[in-house]
């Protein structure tokens, strides 16, 4: 974001544009991998929970 903002700043408004989608995306995959993790861990409390009666 930081880069994006230099880049705004340097009146380069289509290098910005990149740096932010590029940022956007990774954001994106990150934040699905946490989503993913937690869902994964959650089931797996859920399934170990209705084994001890």
């Amino acid at each position: 974001m930081t880069v994006a903002g230099v880049f705004l700043g340097r009146g380069s408004e289509a290098a910005a544009f990149n740096w932010l989608v590029v940022v956007t995306i990774i954001l994106l995959v990150v934040s699905l991998r946490n989503s993913w993790d937690l869902l994964v861990s959650v089931g797996a409390a859920t399934l170990e929970d209705h084994r001890d009666p």
